[in-house]
């Protein structure tokens, strides 16, 4: 044990257990006056009951509360709309019972009691498909707001390293995601064929935090967007050059000393072929051009990704097959992130540059018919 004097494992033990109890009643009715627009109806009314059980550290706490919770559908061809109510307890993982400095520089404080959180959410969905022009459409957008929120008021010493921190009740936090998706085929036909798509997701959220005494709002963000095109002659030729773009972060309302906005972006462009009927050998290979932060200080470099396979067939059903992975050896994963009143760099390599000779044998295959 790290304090200053000895103490048994019991008064320091963060000993505690919540139990939750739900009472729920509620009435749902399923409505259709015009055609093609059916509405869903619910409501229900539910009383949550919390124990607070500290085993003696601290005074044990009951409290009980009453919520009505709405839940509407609505929905016309391929547009649908929702809206709903939630409640739930606290985290139990952010209840702290007991001052704690097992740790010599770091001061953690109790936090015990903290509030339900009820959760307002809305969604939209479309999706649609066009047979005839061969276009396919699918989006959803949600958002979601906590009227209340938990987090961690920190504090540094930079003279001698010290630090300390507790979870305390904050105010409302909201979050936005959305999805989407739209694919088209140009051209098709025995011969040719000539199609592009493209998707996407993007997430947002509230961050609050308070460092040093300054409180300061943050939103964190991800998503992703990727595009290809893919051509075709025949079974002989596929060409599907694409572009795909990542970007995860966080942006604070104001910059300082204690908080710095972080985005790690990443771009790659490039292309795979597909080659068949080469006097029996069949070719697969695809090129990346990766764009990728490489430094804490946001310096940026360019990795070349090559990927190869040719594949000759054998025991009538079978396909031998040899492949390079990374012929580079370029291939590499870097996170530049922010975490509490610090930003960091990370950088990992998994397995890069290898050669393997396998087999390919199509069981569902019956072969030829003679």
């Amino acid at each position: 044990m790290n304090n200053t004097e000895f103490v048994n494992r019991d008064d320091v033990a963060n000993n505690k257990n919540i139990r939750n109890t739900r009472m729920v009643l509620g009435t749902s009715w399923n409505i259709k006056v015009i055609k093609d627009f059916p509405i869903s109806f619910a409501l229900t009314y539910q009383n949550l009951a919390n124990r607070f059980e500290y085993f003696d550290k601290l005074p044990s706490k009951n409290e009980a509360k009453g919520y009505f919770l709405p839940n509407v559908n609505l929905a016309y061809k391929g547009l649908s709309a929702s809206y709903s109510r939630s409640v739930n307890p606290p985290s139990f993982s952010q209840i702290i019972v007991l001052n704690n400095d097992m740790t010599p520089t770091v001061m953690v404080y109790a936090s015990p009691y903290f509030e339900n959180v009820i959760r307002n959410d809305f969604s939209l969905r479309y999706y649609k498909s066009f047979t005839k022009s061969k276009t396919y459409i699918n989006a959803s957008v949600s958002y979601g707001v906590s009227d209340n929120s938990i987090i961690s008021d920190q504090y540094y010493n930079v003279a001698d390293g010290t630090s300390s921190r507790q979870n305390i009740q904050a105010s409302d936090i909201g979050s936005l995601f959305w999805n989407g998706s739209l694919s088209q085929t140009f051209l098709q036909n025995k011969t040719w064929r000539l199609a592009a798509s493209i998707n996407g997701y993007f997430s947002m959220s509230d961050r609050y935090a308070r460092i040093n005494g300054e409180e300061n709002m943050g939103k964190n963000s991800f998503g992703n967007i990727s595009g290809n095109i893919t051509f075709s002659y025949k079974d002989n030729l596929t060409i599907s050059p694409n572009y795909n773009y990542s970007r995860n972060g966080v942006e604070y309302k104001d910059d300082s000393p204690n908080f710095r906005s972080v985005n790690n972006i990443t771009h790659n462009f490039g292309s795979s072929i597909l080659v068949n009927n080469i006097k029996k050998f069949r070719l697969e290979g695809s090129y990346t051009l990766s764009n990728l932060v490489t430094g804490i200080d946001n310096k940026r470099g360019n990795r070349h990704l090559v990927n190869a396979s040719v594949y000759y067939p054998v025991l009538g059903k079978g396909e031998l097959k040899l492949s390079v992975f990374d012929l580079l050896n370029q291939r590499v994963y870097n996170n530049y992130y922010a975490s509490g009143n610090s930003n960091g760099f990370r950088t990992s390599v998994n397995l890069r540059q290898y050669f393997m000779l396998g087999m390919v044998y199509k069981f569902l295959n019956t072969g030829d018919k003679k």
